[in-house]
């Protein structure tokens, strides 16, 4: 009897000891833009690299959800990862990146909720290469103001060796990351650089401010702006776009960056920057699709087709076999 009942508990608990963790394994990059929490979060002390930083950011980041980073104003990004591909289940949400916005329930002119959201744009990659590395095209999620984004933005930030810091962008604006009363730091820019200037490029969002202590939420699809408790701060890989703004089919994703996303600032509170807590996949154990298509555009998805009373799958004009063979659409 007792036996029997050991061999139930093994087989019963045994495939939660390989189990894919929901939260981050690795952190790939952190290149924040300049702002108030630069060199705070995480702390810069000197003589920290940019593998030092990096390494305080996977401190915060790896296996939690309870961190903080910041990305610093527009363009300010960080990339990471989990030990298994971010599988798109369809019809779910499947990714919540946590951040710490929060909801001012007092006010909510006009039918909008107001709050501290700082939005932040995201980012999807498949490894199509196979290199563990995250240089492969990058997708993004639309989100609810994706009609009205730039997504061809660009700023430069300049190192004045304090602040503020002067920045010009790619349609003729300029202006700088004001100091503010709560941070005096001599300096915003990020300490472990040795530059004098940097580029950062992506997308813009609308602003979204309402006035120096409140900004409207964006209906969905941000990282940093909504609390993490309400389903609209959830992801949904399903709306994975390219450059040119075009729906695409993920089956998964192997790499997520999130990048501040507006270029807003108030008179007492600073400059708008993304904050990121973690990060959780949703369905973490969700079985891989045994064909792992490269991500396509809506019109070239996958569709089963039947030959000489065979069902194969075809894509993007080749033909596959039910377990991913290619063979000739001839045959």
């Amino acid at each position: 009897m007792k036996r029997t009942f050991l061999l139930t508990l093994i087989a019963t608990t045994a495939p939660l000891l390989y189990a894919n963790s929901p939260y981050i394994a690795r952190v790939y990059d952190y290149t924040p833009a300049p702002g108030q929490f630069i060199n705070l979060l995480p702390m810069y002390e000197e003589g920290d690299t940019e593998a030092d930083m990096l390494e305080k950011v996977s401190e915060q980041l790896v296996g939690r959800t309870d961190g903080l980073i910041c990305l610093g104003a527009w363009g300010g990004y960080v990339t990471f990862g989990f030990d298994h591909p971010v599988v798109n289940v369809q019809g779910e949400y499947d990714l919540l990146v946590y951040g710490n916005s929060i909801i001012n329930q007092a006010e909510q002119p006009d039918g909008y909720t107001l709050g501290s959201p700082e939005p932040g744009v995201v980012y999807v990659s498949c490894d199509e290469n196979n290199d563990g590395i995250p240089n492969d095209t990058w997708y993004e999620l639309a989100g609810s103001e994706a009609a009205q984004a730039n997504r061809d933005y660009e700023v430069t930030y300049k190192n004045n060796g304090r602040a503020p810091i002067p920045w010009t962008d790619n349609e003729g604006n300029s202006g700088v990351i004001m100091r503010n009363q709560f941070h005096t730091q001599a300096s915003y820019y990020p300490l472990w650089r040795d530059d004098k200037k940097y580029t950062l490029s992506g997308t813009r969002l609308p602003d979204n401010v309402y006035s120096d202590n409140n900004n409207y939420m964006f209906d969905y699809g941000y990282v940093d702006n909504w609390p993490n408790t309400d389903e609209r701060a959830k992801l949904n890989l399903d709306n994975a776009i390219d450059a040119e703004g075009k729906k695409i089919t993920l089956t998964h994703v192997d790499f997520i960056r999130v990048q501040t996303g507006t270029m807003t600032a108030g008179s007492l509170t600073g400059e708008a920057s993304t904050e990121v807590a973690g990060a959780e996949d949703l369905h973490p154990n969700a079985p891989l699709p045994t064909n792992l298509w490269s991500p396509k555009e809506e019109h070239l998805r996958a569709r089963k087709v039947y030959k000489n009373g065979a069902l194969y799958i075809e894509q993007n004009g080749h033909l596959f076999t039910i377990i991913g063979q290619v063979i000739n659409k001839n045959n």
